[in-house]
């Protein structure tokens, strides 16, 4: 497990979804976190977890198993993107699916980018087409 400076996941978090609070970035992490963690094996969301900084690893930890149903059969890369993105609504409670999808967004980009070489390309292949898309073109922004 890597360390980061305390905090550090959650600042980029807010810095990648350009939140003004930690605390709305926090919202974004445990939603996310909670929507992947339930549509993952638990062998493979412990990998996920220990390959994480610390302070994510910690984050992730914390994360709700909202979901951990037989709809969870639906989840992965088949599922698309709708259907993830309503799940992070669901979990996170936002009021719009726009603000469903900067939480998906802004995560992700965090995550897939404090991922080391396998983790990162295991977690990029269970998630939607489109949601990696969105990632993608966001760092291009950012670049």
């Amino acid at each position: 497990m890597s360390v980061m400076n305390e905090l550090g996941f959650l600042r980029l978090v807010k810095q990648k979804g350009e939140y003004s609070s930690e605390r709305e970035a926090s919202r974004a992490v445990c939603s996310v976190f909670a929507t992947i963690k339930s549509w993952l094996p638990a062998t493979a969301s412990e990998t996920v977890r220990r390959s994480l900084p610390q302070d994510a690893s910690q984050l992730w930890s914390f994360a709700p198993l909202e979901f951990k149903t037989a709809a969870s059969r639906l989840y992965g890369p088949k599922a698309g993107t709708l259907h993830f993105v309503l799940r992070v609504q669901q979990a996170g409670r936002y009021r719009s699916s726009r603000s469903a999808q900067r939480a998906a967004v802004s995560v992700l980009a965090a995550l897939t980018g404090s991922l080391p070489g396998e983790s990162g390309k295991f977690l990029r292949r269970m998630l939607p087409p489109e949601i990696n898309a969105a990632n993608h073109a966001r760092k291009g922004r950012a670049a």
